[in-house]
This record gives structure tokens, sequence and C-alpha cells, in this order.
């Protein structure tokens, strides 16, 4: 999108000009007098305001309630509580003839308006929270549950009773309960044998015991196929990180070949005679022989030129199988001479021979400069240590 000054302009203009109104009524608001503040609907509000007395300026916080409702209204809030308090309560249970399930008691009513405090006549037996303690229940347990409603100041006491029994051991709560049960009597009957005897019937129902399931098989099949699945990723990153290498081989090794081939050739000594005797002193050098450099690439163009391909087709697949662009340029030059004669070519490589050795000095900048990127993070880390051996004795004395 083209950027148009004016419009920016004008966009500032307007911008300024709603502010300065804004800026003008508030000014003017400031020094009307309040006669009257408008009550919220719901919650209460603290506003700030600035009170003159005489020739006295104070600045007080003023209280805002809602308004009141009337009693009619007090005592519908207040129904209406006590119908959703006897809707939620029993929560899983059927009835409050029959509950053996945690009850529902909750803080506030009628969408948080009324607040609730509860309590029961048996806490041994029925938690401030609804929960249920079995351990307590001897038989059926009437409780009486008493719950203060309160709402814009009015308080009202609701009571009601139920009925609390043991579950059966059918349900889910029931089968955990007596389980849990029977487990520890059984380790109270054998405490001093060596082994627990578990229990294989409970109520009449056949009680079975089984190992819980370790996830390792699953954990290494899911590691497995997760490798799997990542193999192409990560062969094709293992490629893309040994082609680097092979390129790099290739860079370091191109100065010294194009060195070498400039002085055969300026010595007279043929194409072919002269890689012959740059591999053959190559492989008398130990220290050069590892890695596929560009020695290597020249070995596969001699072994190539004695199983019958022509120079121009050698040097052509070298360019290609190198994928380097100085060992093309090499190749292209090599195939331009082969084609046209030799009668320039020593200098076309003395030429290639210095913006080699050039490249080089450059890609040594460049390896330099990474490395030094390399060790910024580690360096980093170690001030930050520094720092706090530093700067931890200061704290602790400001702390004392």
């Amino acid at each position: 999108m083209k950027y148009d000054g004016r419009k920016v302009i004008g966009l500032i203009i307007v911008i300024e000009l709603v502010g300065i109104l804004l800026f003008a009524y508030d000014l003017y608001s400031r020094f009307q007098p309040v006669r009257s503040l408008k009550r919220p609907e719901t919650e209460e509000v603290t506003q700030t305001l600035t009170a003159r007395l005489g020739e006295i300026k104070e600045q007080v916080d003023i209280v805002i309630s809602p308004p009141k409702s009337s009693q009619e209204e007090i005592e519908a809030v207040l129904e209406e509580a006590r119908m959703e308090i006897d809707e939620s309560f029993p929560g899983e249970n059927e009835s409050l003839d029959n509950v053996t399930e945690a009850v529902c008691v909750r803080d506030s009513y009628v969408d948080g308006n009324v607040s609730a405090a509860w309590s029961f006549s048996n806490p041994e037996v029925v938690s401030s929270n609804g929960r249920i303690m079995y351990d307590a229940i001897q038989e059926n347990e009437m409780i009486t549950a008493r719950v203060e409603l309160e709402y814009q100041d009015q308080k009202e006491d609701y009571e009601f009773m139920f009925t609390v029994r043991l579950p059966s051991a059918e349900t889910a709560t029931g089968a955990e309960y007596y389980i849990e049960k029977a487990v520890e009597e059984a380790d109270e009957k054998t405490a001093q044998d060596e082994e627990i005897n578990l229990p294989d019937e409970l109520q009449g129902i056949k009680l079975s015991f089984f190992g819980t399931m370790e996830p390792r098989g699953l954990v290494l099949c899911g590691l497995g196929l997760i490798f799997l699945l990542m193999r192409p990723f990560l062969e094709a990153e293992l490629a893309k990180e040994e082609e680097k290498k092979r390129q790099q081989v290739l860079a370091s090794d191109y100065p010294k070949i194009v060195s070498q081939l400039s002085l055969f050739i300026s010595s007279g000594i043929s194409t072919r005679n002269a890689i012959k005797q740059m591999v053959i002193d190559h492989e008398k050098r130990a220290d050069d022989t590892a890695g596929a450099g560009g020695y290597e690439e020249l070995k596969i163009w001699c072994k190539e030129i004695e199983a019958g391909k022509s120079e121009i087709k050698a040097f052509q697949d070298l360019g290609i199988r190198s994928g380097n662009p100085e060992y093309k340029k090499l190749a292209l030059i090599m195939v331009q001479n082969l084609k046209k004669g030799t009668k320039n070519l020593a200098v076309k490589l003395e030429q290639e021979e210095l913006s080699a050795f050039e490249n080089r000095k450059a890609r040594a900048r460049m390896l330099g400069e990474e490395a030094s990127t390399k060790l910024l993070l580690p360096m980093l880390g170690l001030l930050g240590i520094i720092l706090a051996i530093l700067m931890t004795p200061a704290m602790m004395q400001m702390n004392i």
C-alpha cells in the first residue's frame, strides 16, 4: 500500500481534536458541582470526589451501595434461594431419605446474590463441605442441615433433615469404601506375617485383585514408532550434514588443486599426467587421505579416463558430481581449453588460483565469525554466574 502523508496528518489532526474536546469536557465537568450520584445495580462502588467546605478543600471516597429492595422482593429472593437449595443439595443422591454420596453445598445462591453458611448436626458424619464420613456411621443417621442465608442485610435460617446411609457395595463409591476397609482388616489380621492375604469375597460378591500394568512396553513402542516416522527426516538431516562437511573439504582442497595444476601445466606437463601426478602425491601424504575431498574427485576422474571415458566428459561429470561452484568453474575452464586448445590455460589457472585463495580467506573469516557466535552463549552464561557470585553476598547483607 502506498504511503500517503496527507492522510496520516489528517488522521493525527482528528485524533488531536477529539482529545482536546474530551479534555475540555472533563475540565468543565471538574468544576461543576455534583448534586447526586447514581446507584449501581448490584454491587457497591467507590467514587472519589473533591469536597469544598468554605476555604477547605478535601478529597473524599464515597461508597455507593446498590438500591435496597422492598421486603416483598427480599422474601422472593430468599424463597428462590431455598428452592435452589432443595434442587441442588441432594447432588447425585436419589432423595434426602437415602443419602450415600456427598451432598452439594455452595457458598452462594441466586447468581451469587444470596450468601450461605452451612452447618450440620453431626459434623463427624457430614463435614462442612458436604463430604460423607462412612467410618463414623453406626446405623442410618438422621442429620439436620442448617444454612444461614443473607441477602441485603437480612438473614434467615433454613433447616431440613436428611438420612445418611452406608452405600451399597454394588456402587462405585461403596465398592471403593468396602474394599479399602476389607484390605485394612486383612492387614490387621496378618500384621505379624510376611504376606497379606487379600480377601476373595465381599458381601457375597467375588472379589479379585490384579496388578497394574506398567506402561514401559507402550512407551518403547511409541518411541520406536516416533523414531520410525522421524527416520526420513533424520536421514535427510544427516545427509545434509555429511554433504556440508564434504563441501567444506572440497572448498579446502580447491586452492591447493588449482595451484598444483597451474604449476604442472606451466611446466609443460599434459593435463592427464598432471592430474595423475597430483593424485599420486596426495596418496603419499597420510594426513590428507581422510575424507572425500577434491583429490578424491580427481582420483575418480583418473579411473574414468582409464576406463575409456574422454577427458571432456570426465571433467563435465566431475563438475556435476562435486556440486561445488568452484569445481564446476574449473571443469568449464578445462573443457573449453580441451575444445579450443591449451594456449591460455596456464594464464586462466593462475587467475583462478588467485580467486581461489581470496575465497579461502573469505571462508576463513566467515568460519571465525560463526565460531565467535557459538561462543557467545556460553560466555553470557559465565557472565551471569559471575554476576550472581558477586551480587549474592551484597543482597544477603541487605536482607540482614
